[in-house]
């Protein structure tokens, strides 16, 4: 009963970076990077070193089991056999003879009386470089005496394109100082006059805008309550922000029988929005109730084709913040805003 153990321990160190040979020392492979020959003018690819640690002795299984696993032996039997093969490289190298160990080197011993390793194997053990071979290079021969020439850039642009871009540049250079002499030059003599051009011509767009004359009756002293029907929870989704404001009302009078205001205003209204829907008879069912609560209610057509209903609009931005603080204090109509038109 024998096994050859040569062949396994050359595939366990292509895929391992340690191989122990129990009570004999260990087989550890180390990254060897490419490397140039230059007395072969060769360029070897990257492989691995395999050095010998006598110190490596403890048993990690990983030979015996490899070999009963490729094998129809036993681990037991397996290592049986490999303390035979293991005693026989001892003898062997005590003798002073060397013990080879097939397509990877061979063990000997040293002056010390040691046991040692030696790689010997023209077979790459690193699979990365699996099917590189050395390469051969060849290097340049100089002539003797031989200068290497200073070569300066030639502006090969033809002489007439490069005249006709100067010149391009020169006028654009005098036609720039012209033009700054023309806006300096009345300027510091005073001929333009800043102060006569209107620089708002927000304000005076304003100031041109057609006004109209708005009555505002007082405030309603009886109101009718109206149960609605049932409101629809469908709301517009994504409503517009209450657009904050922190501008003093304006105090009405609080008695029945004060006169009515006359404001004169743009054509511009700020409508209190209590409700959005997308049904049109919904908004009509929240009208009826506002009306029925007192209000001047209305329904509006806003984007995209929602029916806004509208409890109040006032001419003034301010009155319309003063409501809406009010409306909003009632629970049903707590996420009211305002709009302008």
């Amino acid at each position: 009963m024998k096994i050859n153990l040569d062949k396994y321990i050359q595939e366990l160190l292509l895929q391992h970076d340690c191989v122990i040979l129990p009570g004999l020392g260990g087989f550890v492979a180390n990254y060897k990077p490419a490397e140039f020959d230059a007395s072969q003018k060769t360029v070897l690819p990257p492989s691995r070193q395999i050095l010998f640690n006598p110190n490596l002795v403890h048993n990690d299984g990983l030979l015996f089991a490899h070999v009963s696993k490729e094998t129809d032996y036993g681990y037991k039997e397996v290592q049986a056999m490999a303390e035979v093969y293991f005693k026989t490289i001892k003898y062997e190298v005590g003798k002073g003879l060397k013990f080879v160990i097939e397509d990877l080197g061979y063990f000997f011993i040293n002056k010390a009386r040691k046991i040692e390793f030696a790689q010997e194997t023209t077979d790459n053990l690193l699979l990365a470089s699996y099917g590189l071979s050395f390469l051969n290079y060849k290097e340049f021969n100089r002539k003797p005496g031989r200068s290497v020439k200073n070569y300066e850039a030639v502006d090969d642009i033809n002489p007439v394109v490069r005249q006709h871009r100067i010149r391009r540049w020169v006028y654009t250079g005098a036609a720039a100082c012209l033009l700054a002499s023309m806006i300096l030059i009345p300027v510091k003599m005073g001929y333009l006059n800043l102060s006569s051009f209107d620089l708002n011509p927000v304000d005076s767009f304003r100031k041109e805008q057609a006004v109209q004359e708005v009555v505002v009756s007082p405030p309603l002293t009886e109101t009718q309550l109206v149960e609605p029907e049932a409101e629809s929870s469908e709301s517009e989704a994504g409503n517009t922000e209450l657009e904050a404001a922190s501008i003093e009302p304006e105090t009405e009078p609080t008695s029945s029988d004060a006169p009515a205001k006359t404001y004169f205003t743009s054509e511009t209204s700020y409508h209190i929005i209590v409700g959005s829907f997308k049904d049109a008879e919904n908004a009509q069912h929240l009208k009826q109730k506002l009306v029925g609560e007192g209000f001047e209610a209305e329904v509006l057509t806003g984007e995209n084709s929602y029916y806004r209903v509208s409890a109040d609009h006032y001419p003034l931005k301010a009155e319309a913040v003063s409501a809406l603080a009010s409306i909003r204090s009632q629970q049903a109509y707590k996420s009211a805003w305002i709009i302008s038109l």
